[in-house]
């Protein structure tokens, strides 16, 4: 009598079946990894252009004046020791679609 080798047609469908689990585990693992990995680019962005902001609309020029935002006014003012001069200034924020 010959002995049979190989596998039957269930014992495939079973590891067939447990190989797509394991793939649409992985994906949906994935996918969560690339969306939370984007939220955290997106933070640090923001908190660059929060920081950028911050350092232009509060500097100090050679000559001693101090710039300093005013957010009661939405006016840039410069000071020094004798005078006071108001700018008008606007902030334009956009927006990342991605």
């Amino acid at each position: 009598m010959m002995r049979q080798r190989g596998f039957t047609l269930i014992e495939l469908l079973v590891v067939v079946a447990i190989i797509g689990i394991l793939a649409a585990v992985g994906v949906v693992a994935y996918n969560g990894y690339t969306s939370a990995a984007k939220a955290n680019a997106v933070k640090l962005n923001h908190a660059l252009a929060v920081k950028i902001i911050t350092a232009q609309l509060t500097r100090v020029d050679i000559d001693g004046q101090i710039e300093a935002w005013n957010s009661q006014t939405k006016k840039c003012e410069m000071r020094q020791a004798h005078q006071n001069f108001d700018y008008n200034m606007s902030l334009a924020f956009s927006c990342l679609n991605e």
